[in-house]
């Protein structure tokens, strides 16, 4: 029985593998920066109800910042709909931008467009410790049900957190 379940998440990890990616309820390809764990932190046109309300966090704060990832992030809307392949691909995009350690995290934090804004009070003294709390806090969400479903992750500690 053990050997045909392992048969069974070899091929639908295989499966996953060769497929293309969508985002739910989509035909746009499943392809993310990590820029995208920046959404729910965008106060453009929401200065005054989600950019006050967020100014009141320091996102330098471990605990700060994780419970803001706990509300906005893992509960808000935009994860509804992920099967575990698009948390995989999360998690799998972000520790390959977190092993190159010449990755220019700075630029993803300070080099936006005219239509994207973190809260002005919001000043990241260190935009890979920021991103790096994001793959901790993905990890513990999600590291064991993707193991268990055969999904290759990476452990937190292999990075400076």
């Amino acid at each position: 029985m053990q050997e045909r379940d392992n048969l069974l998440l070899d091929i639908q990890h295989h499966e996953y593998l060769n497929m293309s990616l969508k985002f739910p309820d989509s035909d746009i390809e499943f392809v993310v920066t990590p820029a995208y764990f920046l959404g729910d932190f965008d106060v453009y046109d929401r200065e005054e109800t989600l950019g006050e309300y967020l100014s009141q966090f320091d996102p330098n704060d471990f605990d700060q910042l994780s419970y803001l990832l706990d509300e906005k992030f893992f509960n808000g809307g935009r994860l509804s709909k992920f099967s575990l392949e698009h948390k995989y691909e999360l998690l799998k995009m972000l520790a390959q931008a977190l092993s190159d350690s010449s990755y220019d995290f700075d630029s993803v934090i300070y080099e936006r467009d005219d239509y994207f804004c973190l809260p002005y009070s919001w000043v990241i003294n260190n935009p890979r410790l920021f991103f790096e709390i994001i793959y901790l806090k993905m990890y513990k969400h999600w590291g064991s049900d993707l193991i268990t479903n055969g999904f290759d992750v990476i452990k937190p500690k292999k990075f400076t957190i």
